[in-house]
């Protein structure tokens, strides 16, 4: 078949030229929402780092970085958006494995069945290949709900999903029994079309480290 050709060779070209994409070295002002947790095996599970509209320009380039190799695995076209609220980064050995983007919508700006006047919308929700089927979803999921409406938990009937997958709508069924809510995001106004120069930005990060 065309498209699974097709999807072979894009994924085949993320697994070249992803890893080092999606390097994080860490930041000394992290906002994390989840610690690393020790699984039943003995090793040791990833953070979850928030960034939120309004950080440092350099966060935020790191992020729109890391959407690009999102968008080239899954065969998505997808930027923050101009509604964009929130990003999840699940962390691992210094590798984003995992990535979740909120955005703030209602009737008057976006498409979706429900009678509540505002959702947050969970515009991409991303899983690398290794990590999958390990409850880095559910982490993701569960850490953003979490901190969107500290001290009470987000309910699920506030969320709203857009380009789910076959997985991600299997997912998304695991979290309700109610009906799941998808939307359709609207394009940004401008989008942001800089370039990243991943070894100044590596120098960067090792700047904010030390």
């Amino acid at each position: 078949m065309v498209g699974d050709v097709e999807d072979e060779r894009r994924h085949e070209r993320f697994c070249k030229g992803g890893k080092r994409a999606m390097y994080f070295g860490g930041w000394k002002n992290e906002r994390v929402v989840s610690e690393p947790v020790a699984s039943s095996s003995g090793s040791t599970k990833g953070r979850i780092v928030e960034v939120r509209r309004g950080d440092s320009s350099t966060h935020m380039a790191k992020v729109e970085g890391y959407l690009r190799v999102v968008n080239e695995d899954l065969g998505f076209a997808s930027d923050l958006g101009d509604e964009f609220s929130r990003a999840f980064l699940f962390v691992k050995e210094k590798e984003v494995r995992g990535l979740l983007t909120i955005e703030s919508i209602s009737p008057s700006t976006h498409t979706y069945s429900s009678p509540l006047p505002s959702m947050v919308g969970v515009k991409q929700m991303w899983v690398s290949e290794g990590e999958r089927r390990r409850g880095v979803c559910s982490r993701l999921v569960e850490g953003m709900r979490r901190s969107v409406s500290f001290p009470i938990k987000l309910p699920t009937n506030q969320l709203a999903f857009s380009q789910l997958t076959s997985d991600g709508y299997s997912f998304t069924k695991s979290l309700s029994s109610s009906t799941i809510i998808q939307y359709s995001p609207l394009p940004s106004s401008s989008l942001n079309t800089t370039i990243i120069n991943q070894d100044h930005d590596e120098k960067q990060e090792e700047e904010e480290e030390g």
